[in-house]
């Protein structure tokens, strides 16, 4: 898996309403990750889920990660999805904020820097501590 920059996780709050499957407690779930490469495997994002939250029968309704009960716990899952991906940061947004910066977009670097302004940006610090010891390394011997 290459060096990822920056990850985007698009979050929604859904009820049973929501869902078209059995009753179940509103909560929040990831219904899109994806990098400047393109989405982000499903697969993947469901064994981490089933590896963190094993206590979670399903790692998600359908074609969404969740069910998170808030969104203390969907931050921690995405900060273990940043480390997971070894990328250097993750941006949460809600879908209605998604949605908004699509709709006033015209470019895609506009669309990148509206959704790191807006979004909740967690920044792996683990990597660039890794990356700030590697270089002195480098420079100091």
């Amino acid at each position: 898996m290459g060096e990822r920059d920056t990850v985007f996780a698009i979050y929604k709050y859904l009820t049973s309403d929501g869902l078209d499957e059995e009753q179940v407690d509103p909560s929040y779930y990831l219904i899109r990750v994806f990098d400047n490469t393109g989405a982000v495997e499903s697969a993947h994002l469901f064994d981490l889920f089933q590896d963190i939250y094993p206590e979670f029968e399903s790692g998600g309704r359908g074609r969404y990660i969740g069910p998170f009960p808030n969104l203390t716990i969907v931050n921690k899952f995405a900060f273990r999805l940043c480390e997971n991906l070894d990328a250097n940061r993750i941006c949460l947004l809600s879908v209605m904020d998604y949605n908004n910066i699509i709709d006033s977009t015209t470019n895609i670097t506009d669309l990148t820097d509206k959704m790191l302004d807006a979004g909740n940006v967690i920044e792996n610090i683990e990597k660039e501590e890794r990356s700030k010891g590697l270089l002195s390394k480098l420079f100091n011997s």
